[in-house]
């Protein structure tokens, strides 16, 4: 039974940033799921960037957020930029314009038991993609502009 209400507590996301020379907003798409995979809430959003790093930051903290909202005490986010992956895995330095997305993911991962940034290639990341950019094309606005909520057993508080 413990190991039950453990698996409903870590979730999965898929996060992706997707960005045009010619535009300013970048678009965002999440894709969050059980342990056990299936999809229990897909959402877009707009930045007001063009630059990719800070489009997967702005991902990446929505789908902490949206998670932590969801009662995940365990947290695997994967995302398509390798950039960002390797600042968070602390392999190279942030960049000064990147500083204040980094701590702020840095500051929403400690706020789970376990979490992980991992990178996923494009293939296996074609769903979070595909809203990203949905979201660019369409001209999301706002933080959670379209979302799909399916029903999630509470998880416990022990």
């Amino acid at each position: 039974m413990a190991r039950e209400a453990e698996s409903k507590q870590l979730l999965y996301a898929m996060t992706s940033g997707h960005v045009r020379p010619d535009s300013d907003i970048a678009g965002i798409g999440v894709v969050i799921k059980a342990a056990r995979h299936h999809t229990l809430r897909k959402f877009t959003a707009t930045a007001p960037t063009n630059d990719r790093v800070t489009a997967a930051y702005e991902a990446i903290s929505a789908a902490l957020r949206e998670a932590r909202e969801m009662g995940a005490r365990a947290l695997i986010v994967y995302t398509d930029c390798q950039p960002v992956v390797d600042q968070l895995s602390r392999t190279v330095t942030v960049d000064r314009e990147q500083l204040a997305r980094h701590l702020e993911a840095r500051c929403l991962l400690n706020q789970f038991h376990r979490a992980e940034i991992l990178l996923v290639s494009p293939e296996r990341n074609e769903a979070a993609h595909a809203l990203a950019v949905e979201a660019l094309e369409h001209g999301a606005v706002g933080d959670l502009t379209r979302q799909l909520e399916l029903p999630m057993v509470a998880a416990g508080t022990g």
